[in-house]
């Protein structure tokens, strides 16, 4: 499958907002005063990024269907992507936990038990939890495009099985509490997830999101476009933006009260912030992607941002390391303090991370460290958001 330096974009987006998640987390513990303006700011710019991990899933979940319908050998894209995935997620589970018991925090080397727990839900480090995800959609993408094929799903119906699913899966963690780790379960992500894999088995839907006037025939189209000036289907496409980006703008407001109200040590109900969780994290996520595949960018900026996409897995994979030896406390003293501590640790974790995907590239690395084998083929800038056909 041709790569589509769209997507890549918003994977560029989304690892720039992971790595805002953790180095502003860092910085509230570590240089921040509790209950201070500056801690609430950093606070809510962590709060603001949380889109990040469903945005990489919404991504995922969509080129995966597009990539099973083409090839529709069931067995050969689960090994595929099985080999592919626990390649990189056990040398880098071995890599971190090595690195906190002999480099790191000095810990006592786990237990056989507690590694099994460890690479189950992702724990061996704090955000290798994602990993986990990607491989629940193994099984989810092929089951789920089963479902919406078999019973021939419309959208419409479609949203309303997503919204009911989730809220059963939900009602069923509440009353149950079955998934230890929730935020390791793939299905709680399912209205990023359940609406990507049904957009991956209609294209011609997300055609018509990006131009609604595809919904003519060419000759209708011309006319039409003759009349009104061919950018009127931008107008149309904003106007369809307008409901998701009214969802995700109300569940922002949503999202920081519930979020302001627990920093501030009130008690809430457990269910009231998990449906802000994912109706703010949902609805940003896909307002990232869709404003991905429409938005015209800056030749330079597509370029760095879909750079960024493409080696996403090495910046994501290795920038906790680095953000840890940019906080500590030998590095530390040399940092100015305040305010401007904050963007020159993010700067300095965006660099070393970026040079360090540099690196692994020219050395031939990439099988070794990320399972990798084949080299990512160049991709142009594109006035085609669309992925091919």
């Amino acid at each position: 499958m041709s790569r589509n330096v769209r997507f890549d974009v918003a994977k560029g987006i989304a690892i720039l907002a992971v790595i805002t998640i953790h180095v502003t987390g860092n910085r509230s513990r570590q240089i921040a005063v509790e209950g201070s303006q500056f801690w609430w700011w950093l606070r809510y710019i962590n709060l603001a990024a949380a889109f990040a991990v469903p945005c990489f899933l919404l991504i995922s979940a969509w080129l995966w269907t597009i990539s099973l319908e083409r090839k529709s050998d069931l067995w050969e894209f689960v090994k595929t992507r099985f080999v592919s995935l626990a390649h990189p997620y056990l040398l880098w589970s071995l890599i971190y936990i090595t690195f906190r018991t002999r480099a790191g925090t000095s810990e006592p080397w786990p237990s056989l038990s507690r590694i099994g727990f460890e690479l189950s839900f992702g724990k061996s480090a704090y955000h290798l939890y994602f990993m986990v995800l990607i491989a629940q959609l193994i099984l989810i993408v092929p089951l789920f495009a089963w479902i919406f094929k078999r019973f021939k799903v419309g959208f419409w119906a479609m949203m309303a099985f997503t919204v009911a699913f989730e809220f059963v899966v939900l009602t069923i963690q509440k009353q149950t509490h079955l998934v230890v780790s929730f935020g390791s379960f793939a299905l709680g992500y399912a209205p990023v997830l359940l609406p990507a894999i049904w957009y991956g088995l209609n294209p011609a839907r997300l055609e018509s999101l990006v131009d609604p006037l595809n919904f003519l025939n060419p000759q209708e189209k011309e006319v039409l476009e003759s009349k009104l000036g061919k950018d009127v289907h931008r107008d149309a496409v904003f106007m369809r933006l307008m409901p998701l980006g009214l969802l995700a703008i109300s569940s922002f407001g949503q999202y920081f009260r519930v979020h302001s109200m627990l920093l501030d040590k009130r008690t809430l109900d457990g269910s009231l912030v998990q449906y802000a969780n994912i109706a703010y994290t949902s609805g940003f996520a896909w307002l990232v992607v869709v404003l991905s595949l429409l938005l015209p960018f800056q030749r330079t900026v597509e370029t760095g941002l879909a750079w960024l996409g493409r080696n996403s897995l090495a910046i994501y994979l290795a920038h906790p390391a680095f953000l840890v030896v940019l906080t500590s406390p030998s590095v530390s003293r040399v940092l100015p303090k305040g305010y401007i501590n904050v963007p020159i640790v993010w700067f300095g974790t965006v660099l070393i991370s970026c040079g360090f995907a540099i690196a692994v590239e020219k050395l031939g690395l990439n099988g070794i460290l990320f399972g990798q084998w084949r080299r990512k083929p160049p991709v142009p800038p594109t006035e085609n958001p669309l992925p091919a056909s």
